[in-house]
């Protein structure tokens, strides 16, 4: 991981406030924008599978973080990419904003092999600041 900064850090600051919007839904702490070529070719925020959650959103969201479990959850990031699909997505950007839900952005195993196995590059916007994850480091965060 490493810092953006500079010219690379204004270019990415639009994208990074589309995302940002997206977490305005209820209940959303993500939001992703999936960008080839300076264009906007997808969009997500995590939200509970439909018809999956027996709670409100507010005790729904409490439950997830409280014991880590994703499984009754879409991320962000993976429904950017489904909605871009079908395309290449080769040496697209995702850009992820975190709102308060912790204080380093962790991709779940799943959207961690989707993002390197269609070799996109990830820039994230955290409580740390604003951050480019190269695939190397991706592919080996959940490999042991």
């Amino acid at each position: 991981m490493r810092k953006l900064r500079g010219k690379e850090l204004a270019l990415a600051e639009d994208f990074l406030e589309e995302a940002a919007k997206l977490i305005a839904e209820p209940g959303a702490t993500t939001g992703a924008v999936l960008v080839s070529g300076n264009q906007v070719i997808g969009r997500g925020h995590n939200r509970p599978i439909k018809g999956a959650c027996k709670f409100n959103m507010r005790t729904f969201l409490e439950h997830i973080h409280s014991i880590n479990d994703i499984s009754q959850t879409v991320c962000a990031e993976h429904m950017a990419i489904l909605n871009a699909l079908p395309g290449n997505l080769l040496h697209s950007f995702l850009y992820v904003v975190m709102d308060g839900v912790d204080d380093r952005y962790r991709p779940c195993p799943e959207c961690c092999r989707t993002i390197v196995e269609n070799g996109i590059k990830l820039v994230v916007k955290d409580a740390n600041g604003v951050s480019f994850y190269p695939l190397m480091e991706l592919s080996c965060a959940y490999s042991s």
